[in-house]
């Protein structure tokens, strides 16, 4: 993805949680993964082959994932279809139980995942409920590998979809003669190839009732900041906080585009023609991230995690996972020597004083100046 500025951190992946009703449903945000290929394919071996790969077999998959561009889904299919597999002659139980769960595209629809829950129902189901739509099938897309060398297939999107483009000539569909497409540009470019962003937090009740087990928040190339807030409002809204609207407004706060409640109602009503419909303008955000509050070095001096420039003239507000927010416009900035000083710029050590009670992990935040991000 090609991120807002404040968005451009990998985020670490926080730890599922479990509610216990209406049934267990764990609440994951999807990050870019640290662990290596190699453990991948291993795992692989574990969970398909109920055993430990030899060094030649690891590497062979991992050849093949790295350098001869085959997709993680190619990979453990070519796993379920191996002979070593097929010799097992595996039950449907125990086929279903090695699926334990199964991932879905953004295209399925609530119907869809209802009747994929009545016919397996002990299969576990996880779908996607916030975050960017890809303007093609679920990542089959060439754009970014063609303009970027980074392929969509393999989780590495450059997001190119979302780039502003100078259109040359109307769109007419072959079957179609006769109707153009409506295109809307803004200082000559369009974003008519970018779609809205997925946001189902309105409609927690539907995916719950449609059989769900967990729900999948997009994570990857994305900030602490935004994963913090996006979790937390969704947390919130599962657990039926009685201020879960609060926190709920938070989502339009981080960087994103259009919202829709994307493919899971089809075409009907909930979002007549929504989904068919580019967002007609680039990433929208309230507030700019700042960094994050480390370590108490001194009573009330607080050493710093800077990823923006910090002013002391612009007031801040903290973001915690035990507090909605607390805002301050009396602190104080500090050099690595502690001495007062204006600003505090990314990749510099720096201290912040205040009197207000803040914990290690808070987030720091400040109102954005520009709040359009083509």
């Amino acid at each position: 993805e090609t991120p807002a500025p404040e968005e451009s951190l990998a985020a670490e992946t926080p730890e599922a949680e479990t509610l216990a009703e209406p049934e267990p449903l764990a609440l994951e945000a999807e990050a870019r993964s640290t662990t290596p290929v190699q453990d991948y394919v291993i795992r692989l071996y574990q969970v398909v082959l109920s055993r430990t790969p030899g060094a030649d077999e690891a590497a062979d998959w991992e050849e093949r994932l790295t350098n001869q561009g085959a997709t993680g889904a190619e990979v453990a299919a070519g796993f379920v279809f191996s002979p070593e597999y097929q010799r097992k002659n595996v039950s449907d139980e125990a086929y279903v139980d090695m699926l334990y769960r199964t991932i879905l595209g953004r295209e399925a629809s609530l119907d869809d995942i209802r009747r994929i829950k009545d016919a397996v129902p002990e299969l576990e189901l996880e779908a996607f409920v916030h975050g960017a739509m890809c303007m093609s099938y679920s990542g089959r897309c060439m754009l970014s590998s063609f303009l970027t060398g980074r392929s969509a297939n393999q989780g590495d999107c450059s997001h190119t979809c979302r780039w502003n483009y100078k259109l040359h000539y109307a769109l007419e569909e072959e079957e179609r003669k006769g109707t153009y497409y409506p295109v809307e540009e803004q200082d000559g470019y369009t974003t008519i190839l970018s779609s809205k962003d997925l946001c189902m937090i309105d409609h927690l009740d539907d995916l719950i009732a449609s059989g769900l087990s967990s729900l999948k928040i997009e994570g990857r190339m994305k900030s602490v900041y935004y994963i913090a807030l996006v979790t937390r409002a969704y947390r919130k809204a599962l657990d039926r906080d009685p201020d879960w609207l609060k926190y709920r407004d938070d989502l339009f706060n981080v960087s994103h585009r259009e919202y829709s409640t994307g493919f899971f109602y089809g075409h009907d009503a909930v979002d007549v023609n929504d989904i068919d419909r580019p967002t007609s303008y680039g990433y929208q955000r309230e507030y700019l991230y700042l960094g994050a509050v480390k370590e108490e070095v001194q009573s009330g001096i607080w050493s710093l995690d800077i990823r923006n420039q910090i002013r002391v003239s612009k007031p801040v507000e903290y973001i915690g996972y035990d507090v909605y927010r607390i805002e301050d416009d009396t602190f104080q900035l500090l050099d690595e020597d502690l001495n007062p000083v204006e600003k505090l710029d990314h990749g510099k050590t720096g201290y912040l004083k205040t009197d207000k009670a803040l914990k290690p992990g808070y987030i720091i935040r400040s109102e954005a100046e520009s709040k359009t991000i083509n």
